[in-house]
């Protein structure tokens, strides 16, 4: 369903009423117009103000809704920005709101884009975090890593339904047939 701009006015009013179920339910409707491919960019300023609610659930619809309208507009800094907040929870509700964004992506172009945001949020992060290892500083690498796989393995499947063939893809030995092409193939892998 399509919200027209008095709608998203009315929301974006209801963003700032005392009442924590309000503001709940009018970010959950601007994230679900953005999933759904909307433009919510009149509501842009108000929901980054949210990001402070005192309000946890108010707060983590915020960050998805933030990073589905940033990721539509293929404005990849802000949603990087999302990534190296400083509140642990708004960090880590954007990373799942981009984990089911390159689920559900067709572009190998545009996953490459989202792995490199990820990896140059969390390279910012771990920058400003103590030397010592700390248990948060080792499951943020732990998800990060498993997130940076999980979009891997997404382009590998991506590539394999075009037909391409990434490198490190592996390669089976033909029995009999096609011996030309498979060392054609092992040589280039091996050359780069």
């Amino acid at each position: 369903m399509r919200m027209d701009d008095k709608e998203i006015q009315k929301l974006i009013k209801q963003l700032n009423d005392p009442d924590k179920r309000f503001r709940y339910r009018a970010v959950w409707a601007l994230e679900e117009a953005a999933r759904n491919g909307q433009d919510i960019t009149p509501a842009g300023p108000a929901l980054g103000n949210a990001l402070s609610d005192e309000n946890g659930d108010v707060r983590r619809n915020v960050a998805w809704a933030l990073t589905r309208h940033y990721a539509n507009k293929g404005e990849w800094d802000k949603v990087e920005e999302l990534l190296k907040h400083p509140d642990k929870n708004v960090r880590a509700n954007a990373t799942e709101a981009l984990e089911k964004i390159a689920k559900d992506c067709e572009s190998i172009e545009m996953l490459d884009v989202i792995q490199k945001g990820v990896e140059n949020a969390f390279k910012e992060w771990k920058r400003k975090q103590p030397q010592e290892p700390s248990k948060e500083k080792i499951d943020r690498q732990i998800k990060t890593s498993k997130f940076i796989m999980r979009i891997s393995k997404r382009k590998a499947e991506l590539s394999k339904k075009d037909g391409e063939l990434l490198l490190g893809d592996t390669v089976k030995k033909p029995k009999n047939k096609g011996k030309k092409m498979y060392r054609e193939i092992r040589r280039v892998s091996r050359n780069g």
